[in-house]
């Protein structure tokens, strides 16, 4: 609140279901197999709504699943992120393994963690002694990394997170900004004169006690003088509050509130509370749709198809064979290669129902995608790259998505990006049908930008680089400079 009124409302909501009674935990981390299973009876649910009571403000609808969606005992993990509450919206939406999570997280840790690495910096400046950050390091070692990586697999991380610190100038970055972080918090401390405050810890309390409701609650409430916690004048005191119920001869927590915390120079109030219900649940799942009811209302319910668009499977497979291309062993562990050279295959899957407005249409495999990859490194450490990506074109009930079989080249050298995009076939369209034909000359064309305006407007090059039709490119959101709120979701 600010000024007596409502700046946003957040409603949340968690439900959880630890599995089969007397299976033990539902979560068995197998780093032998390298896998996170669950019991196929688990789940937990995590619902936040952020409903921003400005005309120009944004909402915010977050969902977090974590199931077995399958019954193969594998635990998945599904987001969906929204900015509308309510009515039509086209959220981002993702799905990812825990296994694939742990492999992330581990590479993630071989890559800015360990000895003389930008978060042991950071650690030492906010004075953690530097036998405990090294403590601390060994730990996640034996209990992530080396579970989920080979020694080499580690090393190799570690020589491409050198790299990118490096070469890229983000360890020059971090340190500037974590340095100012640490200066900032150990400076406040210093100037914090425990002794010169002269205010007796008693005034603190305004209320310290239990309550009994008419209905057997019991109530425990703490009440904190809020002049005094945040420097105000006639400020609501800060309260907890906790409140327990018996059911069955068994008592239970029913409700936490958190009330009266101020920010934004005291000119914001909020209050958070939240409430307990351990009415039976059931879920059913038929492997394409699961859902949670409660006394026979539906209170979660989630689709796996729409989840499909990006996913991770894979991804910890794909980011260990980059660092193996990219290092070779020494006498002191691993080093990034001068240059190193990448070449392979994939395949992309389209939701061209969603694209086209068909429905009845499911994802559409394009295969036939080649991927060529060099990098080089100078003396300097400076990094060129060059790729090559062949794609074929793609038509789909007389709608052309890309408009020909196309070889794309991209060179990224000295703060420039130069793009070569050759198109080999063409689509001719009739009343009846769409045949694919060849250019007599392939079509050439080319564009070459700073390498800041080529990520920093990437949603406008997306249909050059992939040769989209004019009528799928339109479907794509670009940038706005428009001041007006935009409709897009995430």
């Amino acid at each position: 609140m600010a000024d007596g009124k409502n700046k946003f409302t957040i409603d949340g909501k968690l439900v959880y279901h630890s599995g089969l009674s007397g299976a033990g935990f539902p979560i068995v981390v197998d780093t032998q197999g390298k896998t996170v299973t669950v019991d196929p009876e688990a789940y937990l649910y995590f619902n936040l709504q952020l409903d921003e009571k400005s005309d120009s403000g944004t909402d915010l609808n977050f969902e977090f699943w974590m199931l077995d969606s399958n019954g193969d005992h594998e635990l998945e993990f599904f987001v969906s992120l929204s900015k509308f509450l309510t009515g039509t919206s086209d959220p981002l939406r993702f799905a990812v393994s825990a296994s694939d999570v742990m492999t992330l997280l581990s590479g993630g840790l071989s890559l800015v963690g360990g000895e003389d690495s930008v978060l042991e910096t950071f650690l030492v400046g906010m004075g953690v002694p530097k036998d405990t950050v090294a403590a601390l390091f060994t730990v996640l070692d034996e209990y992530l990394v080396d579970k989920w990586l080979a020694p080499d697999e580690a090393g190799q991380f570690a020589a491409v997170g050198d790299m990118l610190m490096n070469t890229l100038g983000i360890r020059e970055k971090l340190e500037t900004m974590l340095d100012g972080i640490s200066d900032t918090v150990s400076g406040a401390l210093e100037d914090v004169d425990l002794g010169s405050v002269a205010v007796d810890p008693a005034a603190y309390l305004k209320e310290f006690g239990l309550s009994y409701g008419d209905n057997g609650e019991v109530r425990f409430t703490l009440a904190l003088n809020s002049d005094l916690v945040f420097g105000g004048e006639g400020m609501q005191p800060l309260t907890i509050t906790m409140s327990k119920a018996e059911r069955g001869g068994e008592s239970y927590l029913t409700a936490i509130a958190l009330s009266n915390i101020y920010g934004n120079n005291n000119a914001e109030r909020t209050s958070i509370p939240f409430a307990f219900d351990y009415a039976a649940l059931t879920l059913a799942n038929d492997g394409g749709t699961a859902s949670v009811t409660q006394s026979g209302e539906q209170i979660a319910s989630i689709t796996f198809a729409n989840y499909q668009n990006y996913t991770f499977a894979g991804v910890d497979d794909l980011l260990k064979s980059l660092a193996l291309s990219a290092t070779h062993k020494t006498q002191d562990g691993y080093a990034l290669n001068d240059s190193f050279y990448i070449s392979g295959s994939a395949s992309l899957e389209l939701d061209l129902g969603n694209l086209l407005g068909f429905d009845s249409m499911g994802l559409y495999t394009i295969d036939g995608i080649t991927i060529d990859l060099a990098v080089s490194l100078d003396e300097n450490g400076e990094i060129a790259l060059d790729a090559k990506i062949n794609y074929p074109g793609v038509q789909e009930l007389n709608q052309v998505v890309i408009n020909g079989d196309t070889q794309l080249e991209i060179t990224i050298e000295d703060g420039l990006v130069y793009l070569k995009r050759t198109q080999y076939t063409y689509w001719k369209t009739t009343i009846i049908w769409t045949t694919e034909e060849t250019y007599g000359t392939p079509v050439v064309t080319y564009r070459v930008m700073p390498l800041a305006s080529f990520f920093g407007g990437f949603l406008g090059q997306i249909a050059y680089l992939f040769n989209l039709s004019d009528e799928i490119a339109e479907l794509i959101p670009t940038e706005s400079s428009s001041s007006e709120p935009t409709t897009e979701d995430y």
